[in-house]
C-alpha cells in the first residue's frame, strides 16, 4: 500500500498479469489483494489509522504552542475544485514539520466567508485551537484575502515576486513584443524543417524551452536557453527553408536587450528558489529583499533602464507602501530572531529599533503570559488561608504593591537576554537557525520560546502548491474518473506517511477520522471573483498593446 501510494500507482496496477506474474515469482504463496478490495478496504483503514496517528502527534507535539498554515484552492482537469490546508510548526527538539490536513473538494463558491469558515472547520476538526493559529499564508487574490485577514493573513512572498514582474516587465510594450517574437522563432524551430537545420548547426531542439503563460520564470529560462544558443540560433534564423522574414529575426538590439533582461531578472529568480524550500522560514523574507535591491541597483540597465526602474519601484509598492514587511510583526521578529541575521538587515535604523522593540514586547508578553498561567493555583491557595485566619483585609493592603516591581524586574530579565543574544557574532548564512537554537536555546530560554511561534511560519504557500503539483499526477488524464474524495485519501497518505516516518497507531473503534466530518454550508452573498490581482501572468500571442487585467482566482491556474 505504500508503494502504491508513494509512487501514485493506479489501483489497476494489482490487476495487471505481469504485476501478478512478478509477485509470485517473489512468492507463490502471497496473494495478491483485488482492486476493489484494495480501493475499498485495505486503503481507507489505512487513511483512518493515519489520521489517528497524525490526531495523537499533533496533541503532543503542539498542544498550546503556536502553529501556522498555508492554503490554495485548484482546479483539476475533472473540473473538480479543491481546498488544500497544511499545517506548519516547530517541535521541542528544533525540528521544522509540516503535514497535509486536508486537500478537500471544494465545488462551491469561493467566497471569502466560505474559505474562512472552512479553514476554522479543519482547524477544529483537528483539535487546533484558533487563538494559538500565528498566521496564515496564501495567494493575494481577493476571496482569500478578504476571507484570512481576521486570522492574521499574511500575502505569499512568492506570490508578490509573481506580480512585481507581472507588472515591471511583461506589461512593457517594447519587452512584451519581444517575447513574442522569440516564443514565435521556438514555434518555428520545433517543426521538422527546423529541427533538421538546428540538428545541422549541433543545437538540440530540447534546448528551446516552451514558456507556461502564468509562470514568470519560465520566461527567464526560455531567454536563457536562446542565449545559450545564440550563436546556432542566428544561423539557423537566416535558413530560407524556414521562411522568416527580417522582423521575425532577432536582430543585434533583440540579443542586446535580452541580456540585459537576464540580468535584471536573475536576482528575483534567486530569491524565488531560495524561498520556495520546505526548510525555509518567514526570517528570509527580509534579507532577501534588501540583497534584491541592492543587485538589482547595481545592474547596468543599459538599454532596459525603465525596466529596472519598474522592478524597483514595484518592490517598494508591494513589500513597503502595501504590505509593510519591515514594520510587521510577524517579519520583523522571526528575522532578529534568526542567528545569521538579527538586526543587520533591515534597510533602515529606524526598523532595526522598531524590530528589537517588537521582540522586547513579545518577550515581556511571553513572561506574563506563563506567570498569569500560575496565578489561579497561587491566589486560590491565598484565598483559602485567607478565609481560614480570617485576615481577608490583607487584600486591601497589598492591592496592587507588587506589580509595579514584578513587571520592572520582567522588563529588566528580557532586555538583558535580548541584549546578550544581540552581542553574540553572527551565525554563517549556511547554518540552519533552528539547529543553533536547539544549541543555544537553554542561554536564552525566552527568546527560544518565541522562535517556535515565529519561526513556523514560511515565506510562502509553496507546500500546498506542491500538492496540487502532486494531485495532477495523480488525477491525470488517465484517471479523471477518480473521485474527489479517493484523490484526497491518497494525496493524504503520500505525504504524511512519509512525514510520519512510517507511523502507524492503531485508532479505537469510536474513533470518528477529522476528515469524514462535513464541512459548513459555504456562504453564497459574496462573488466569487473581485479587482483584487492575482499573481498570474499572462503573455498573449495577439499584437495588440494593451493588454486588461484579468483577474481570476488563483485556484483555477
Amino acid at each position: 500500500m505504500r508503494w502504491m501510494v508513494d509512487s501514485l500507482q493506479p489501483y489497476l496496477t494489482l490487476e495487471n498479469p505481469h504485476f501478478r506474474q512478478f509477485i509470485a515469482g517473489l512468492n507463490r504463496k502471497f496473494v495478491v489483494p483485488s482492486e476493489k478490495k484494495m480501493r475499498t478496504t485495505m486503503i481507507p483503514q489505512l487513511y483512518e489509522t493515519v489520521q489517528f496517528t497524525l490526531l495523537e502527534v499533533l496533541k503532543e507535539v503542539v498542544g498550546d504552542e503556536y502553529f501556522a498554515v498555508t492554503c490554495d484552492i485548484w482546479s483539476s482537469l475533472a473540473l473538480d475544485s479543491y481546498f488544500g490546508v497544511t499545517v506548519h510548526f516547530i517541535t521541542t527538539d528544533f525540528k521544522r514539520k509540516h503535514l497535509v490536513l486536508r486537500c478537500l473538494p471544494y465545488n462551491e463558491s469561493h467566497t471569502g466567508l466560505s474559505i474562512k469558515d472552512c479553514v476554522i472547520s479543519v482547524l477544529r476538526a483537528w483539535s487546533l485551537q484558533q487563538d494559538h493559529l500565528h498566521a496564515i499564508v496564501s495567494d493575494t487574490a481577493a476571496n482569500m484575502k478578504s476571507g484570512l485577514q481576521s486570522l492574521n493573513w499574511i500575502a505569499c512572498f512568492l506570490h508578490l515576486l509573481n506580480l512585481v514582474v507581472k507588472h515591471a516587465v511583461f506589461k512593457q510594450v517594447g519587452i512584451g513584443k519581444l517575447i513574442k517574437k522569440v516564443k514565435k522563432l521556438i514555434k518555428k524551430l520545433r517543426t521538422s524543417t527546423g529541427k533538421r537545420i538546428l540538428n545541422q548547426n549541433q543545437v538540440s531542439e530540447n534546448a528551446l524551452v516552451t514558456p507556461c503563460d502564468t509562470r514568470w520564470n519560465s520566461y527567464f529560462y526560455m531567454l536563457e536557453c536562446v542565449q545559450k544558443n545564440k550563436g546556432a540560433i542566428s544561423v539557423t534564423q537566416l535558413d530560407e527553408s524556414l521562411g522568416l522574414g527580417s522582423r521575425q529575426q532577432l536582430n543585434p538590439d533583440n540579443w542586446e536587450k535580452i541580456t540585459a533582461i537576464l540580468t535584471i531578472l536573475k536576482p528575483i529568480l534567486y530569491c524565488t528558489k531560495a524561498a520556495e524550500g520546505d526548510g525555509v522560514a518567514i526570517s528570509e523574507v527580509i534579507p532577501l529583499l534588501k540583497r534584491l535591491n541592492i543587485e538589482i541597483d547595481g545592474t547596468d540597465g543599459t538599454g532596459v533602464q525603465l525596466m529596472k526602474t519598474s522592478i524597483l519601484s514595484e518592490i517598494k509598492r508591494y513589500f513597503v507602501t502595501t504590505y509593510g514587511v519591515e514594520t510587521r510583526k510577524e517579519y520583523a521578529v522571526a528575522t532578529v530572531l534568526d542567528p545569521r541575521f538579527k538586526v543587520a538587515v533591515f534597510q533602515t535604523r529606524e526598523n532595526a529599533q522598531l524590530a528589537r522593540l517588537m521582540v522586547l514586547s513579545e518577550m515581556q508578553l511571553a513572561l506574563s503570559t506563563s506567570s498569569t498561567a500560575k496565578d489561579p493555583a497561587t491566589s486560590s491557595s491565598d484565598s483559602q488561608r485567607d478565609q481560614e485566619t480570617g485576615n481577608s483585609i490583607w487584600d486591601k493592603v497589598f492591592d496592587d504593591s507588587g506589580t509595579s516591581q514584578d513587571e520592572e524586574d520582567q522588563e529588566d530579565a528580557s532586555r538583558i537576554e535580548l541584549q546578550n543574544y544581540l552581542k553574540e557574532k553572527r551565525s554563517p548564512r549556511t547554518i540552519d537557525p533552528l539547529c543553533w537554537w536547539k544549541v543555544n536555546g537553554t542561554k536564552y530560554p525566552i527568546l527560544s520560546k518565541l522562535v517556535r511561534r515565529f519561526h513556523s511560519c514560511p515565506p510562502g504557500s509553496a507546500a500546498s502548491e506542491r500538492l496540487f503539483s502532486t494531485a495532477k499526477d495523480v488525477a491525470g488524464t488517465k484517471r479523471l474518473r477518480l473521485k474527489p474524495e479517493n484523490l484526497e485519501c491518497l494525496l493524504f497518505l503520500k505525504y504524511n506517511l512519509r512525514s510520519l516516518n512510517g507511523e502507524k497507531r492503531a485508532p479505537p473503534e469510536d474513533f470518528e477520522a477529522p476528515n469524514s466530518r462535513i464541512p459548513p454550508t459555504p456562504v453564497l452573498s459574496e462573488s466569487r471573483h473581485s479587482e483584487e490581482e492575482t499573481s498570474d501572468i499572462d503573455i498573449s500571442d495577439t499584437e495588440s498593446d494593451t493588454e486588461a487585467d484579468t483577474e481570476a482566482d488563483t485556484g483555477n491556474d
